[in-house]
C-alpha cells in the first residue's frame, strides 16, 4: 500500500518554488516535513529544490507522506 499522496498545480507566472508553495497553504514548517519525512517536491516530473525558478506553464507536484496511525 502507498503511504503517499500528492498535490498538483499549474504555473500561471514565473516565482521561485517555495513562494509558489506558500501561495498554496504549504508552510516553512510543512516543507521541512515533506523534505524530510518521505516527500519530494517535482517540477514537470523531475526533482527540485524550492529555490527552482518557476515558469508559466510549469507543473508542480508536491508528494506528502501520507500520516497514519494504528489503533490497538
Amino acid at each position: 500500500m502507498d503511504n503517499r499522496y500528492s498535490l498538483q498545480f499549474p504555473i500561471e507566472e514565473p516565482q521561485l518554488l517555495r513562494t509558489a508553495l506558500t501561495i498554496y497553504g504549504i508552510s516553512k514548517k510543512g516543507l521541512t516535513a515533506i523534505k524530510h519525512r518521505g516527500g519530494e517536491l517535482l517540477v514537470n516530473g523531475v526533482e527540485k529544490t524550492v529555490r527552482h525558478s518557476l515558469e508559466r506553464g510549469d507543473v508542480v507536484t508536491v508528494i506528502f507522506r501520507q500520516k497514519y496511525r494504528v489503533i490497538k
